[in-house]
């Protein structure tokens, strides 16, 4: 079995590097602006919600985000090193005067561009780094008692299909999951 997936790897590293080798690919930067549904932080921020559910509680929140920013330089036609900054917010509508739960996450990366073309490109990406989500309902332990809590912790990004369209700006939508979100949409710029 394990000889099978080392075949099936080489197979699509080497169908990779052939679909690549003809790639009008010039870029070696690459920024990129995007929105996200269903975060890694949305579904802690839900988990919240059913256990308050479970003890009689409610709490109903709306989703601001994620939205993100990101970085990443091509080593290679194939390979881009970089990061990912993302913001999301969640908002207990029951209670407005509260402020919002936030989560701030920032998580170095790997995308492998696996098919690059002049006006179109499909890749996988795969970020793994840290995230502070804020507590409102929590205080620290200040002197004044007023600064929130939070909790830092291991977050990721793991995008297992994603296609771009255009030329040195392009639109972009992405299936996975992490931080970001399991579907994300949004624009790169190249150069």
């Amino acid at each position: 079995m394990s000889k099978f997936f080392s075949r099936l790897g080489a197979l699509i590293v080497a169908v990779s590097l052939c679909a690549n080798a003809g790639a009008q690919s010039s870029c070696t930067h690459e920024f990129a602006f995007s929105y996200g549904l269903g975060s890694t932080s949305g579904f802690v921020a839900v988990s919240a919600s059913v256990i308050a559910a479970i003890f009689g509680a409610t709490i109903d929140y709306s989703f601001i985000g994620p939205v993100a920013g990101e970085y990443f330089c091509h080593v290679s036609d194939l390979v881009g090193v970089g990061a990912v900054a993302s913001v999301a917010a969640f908002k207990d509508k029951a209670s407005p005067a509260e402020p919002a739960m936030t989560c701030v996450a920032l998580l170095p990366g790997v995308k492998l561009d696996w098919l690059r073309r002049e006006h179109f490109g499909m890749y996988s990406k795969l970020c793994a780094g840290a995230a502070y989500l804020t507590n409102p309902g929590a205080k620290n332990d200040t002197e004044d008692g007023k600064a929130q809590a939070g909790t830092l912790f291991f977050n990721f990004q793991a995008s297992l299909l994603g296609a771009e369209f255009g030329g040195g700006v392009r639109g972009f939508v992405e299936a996975g999951v992490g931080e970001q979100g399991f579907v994300v949409g949004g624009v790169r710029f190249r150069f």
